[in-house]
């Protein structure tokens, strides 16, 4: 599962979510989504863009966490999926 990272490289760099669209040929709909959805998942070229634009590399916006595990597991196969 990943998640997007764009709101916090924004908030670091000092950068709002208008100049992103300023600088790209991104529309505003997909950079706000990009800026307050973390789950959400647009084309790579997207990421490339504003990874680009904000002189970052494309692994700074987007973070792999785990998978929750499915909802009908044994607890103690989660267990031993976390000690791993």
């Amino acid at each position: 599962m990943y998640r997007l990272r764009v709101k916090e490289v924004l908030e670091a760099k000092g950068i709002s979510p208008s100049w992103i669209i300023r600088h790209t040929r991104l529309a505003r709909s997909m950079v706000r989504r990009m800026v307050q959805d973390p789950t959400y998942m647009p084309p790579i070229t997207a990421v490339a863009e504003v990874a680009k634009v904000l002189g970052v590399r494309i692994e700074d916006l987007i973070e792999e966490i785990p998978d929750p595990p499915p909802p009908f597991a044994r607890k103690d196969q989660q267990e031993e999926e976390e000690q791993g």
